[in-house]
């Protein structure tokens, strides 16, 4: 149990509270990090999908046969089991030489990158000494930390934001571990997480000099290269916050490990190197690609959920309407969105044309002419991918179909503004 309040600070248990401490500084594969020591934990010793992954850890190397969930004090709540390590990994605690060995299991969303289980205490004849805040390794105590010291802390949304398309936008957020006083308030680095990019599809800052206050209120960046809107829900996890250390004469801000190790954080354009990072050539990926199947799919699903007040919320921005000139005041802008409104069921939102078999078209000729059959001209090699795509798609739709037909006109290739090709027919 973790409150995010105090009612009573003369009381000699809170006060203990504020220095209880159960984190371990340790190393892992290079990596320094704290491990959270949960003596009630008798299930085994786990690691984040996300340290998994820093780890390079693949999933060749997991046994999936323990995938499932894990319960957790939340009813009803359960973490993603991912699968266990088949080989032994190492970790060596404080500034000791000292190896330990274990094979973890992998969780996804682990509010830790290592919880060490009470059966890992037991199998190494580790005691937790929570009277002296220590743990007993071998004879030597060795202490542990809370977050009050250097360290990284979650952070937490506050609100539900829906960010649209192609946009950058900034979101509230919370560390609660700053309003409990386990972390320091002021400036820091903001990381947001890959589990919040899977989730919301969102691009998180990384590595975001961020200003929090005594609250652990701050400000998130998040970046939406989807063509559509995208919706951040409050409670969700962002990522973690590490504290400001100092400054370097020339203002390059400091963050301090638990090894002694320092890094430093300075703010600029990307620079080479930075546009190498896998995170950052996603993203620019990501952002030059337009919306695929799945993409779209999960969109109309997203919209058939609305409400009515959503309906009217999306007619208004993707139609532009608080920009026409000709809706005067509100009661022009609700009788335009009434109209719409009426007609919901006759808009497409995946892209897809629609069609109808309810009226025929026929040509009549006048008497004397032929049919118009234009001889054909073959595409540029350069689009012919492009055009085969879009025949793909609109044989899908049921726009066209094959036909042997006494009429023939050439399709031709028109540039739009962007740069994208739209396909038309020369009808002369």
């Amino acid at each position: 149990m973790d409150a995010d309040y105090r009612t009573d600070p003369d009381d000699p248990e809170e006060g203990a509270a504020r220095n209880y401490c159960r984190y371990l500084p340790l190393r892992v594969a290079g990596k320094s990090v704290k491990a959270l020591i949960d003596s009630g934990n008798s299930f085994h010793t786990v690691i984040s999908g996300q340290l998994a992954r820093e780890m390079g850890v693949k999933s060749s190397d997991l046994d999936t046969r323990t995938r499932g969930g894990i319960n957790t004090a939340r009813p009803g709540a359960k973490l993603k089991v991912i699968g266990a390590l088949k080989s032994k990994i190492h970790f060596t605690v404080g500034k000791s030489r000292q190896k330990f060995a274990f094979k973890p299991i992998v969780v996804e969303e682990l509010s830790f990158p290592i919880i060490i289980s009470g059966p890992f205490l037991k199998a190494h004849n580790w005691d937790f000494l929570v009277s002296r805040n220590c743990l007993r390794i071998n004879g030597k105590d060795v202490p542990l930390s809370n977050r009050s010291e250097p360290g990284t802390a979650s952070i937490f949304t506050t609100e539900e934001v829906t960010i649209p398309g192609r946009h950058i936008a900034f979101i509230k957020g919370v560390i609660p571990a700053v309003r409990r006083g386990h972390a320091r308030q002021g400036i820091g680095v903001a990381t947001g997480s890959l589990e919040f990019m899977g989730r919301s599809d969102l691009h998180p800052w990384r590595n975001a000099v961020v200003e929090v206050d005594k609250t652990g209120e701050c400000k998130l960046g998040v970046i939406n290269t989807r063509n559509y809107p995208l919706t951040v829900k409050a409670g969700w996890e962002y990522g973690d916050f590490e504290p400001c250390q100092g400054e370097t004469d020339d203002g390059i801000l400091l963050l301090g490990g638990d090894d002694q190790e320092s890094k430093v954080c300075g703010v600029g354009p990307l620079t080479r190197k930075d546009k190498k990072d896998a995170f950052i050539q996603e993203a620019l990926k990501v952002a030059s690609q337009g919306p695929t199947e799945e993409d779209k799919q999960r969109e109309v699903e997203r919209i058939a959920s609305f409400t009515t007040a959503q309906k009217k919320d999306w007619l208004i921005s993707n139609f532009e309407l608080r920009k026409s000139p000709f809706l005067k005041d509100r009661k022009d802008l609700d009788q335009a969105v009434d109209v719409l409104l009426e007609y919901w069921d006759l808009f497409s939102f995946d892209g897809s044309y629609g069609r109808t078999n309810l009226i025929k078209h026929r040509i009549d000729l006048k008497p004397g002419t032929q049919p118009v059959k234009m001889r054909y001209k073959p595409v540029s090699p350069t689009l012919e991918p492009e055009l085969e795509k879009q025949l793909n798609k609109w044989l899908k739709e049921g726009v066209i179909e094959p036909a042997n037909s006494p009429w023939s006109a050439n399709i031709i290739a028109a540039k739009k503004k962007g740069g994208r090709i739209r396909w038309c027919i020369d009808w002369r």
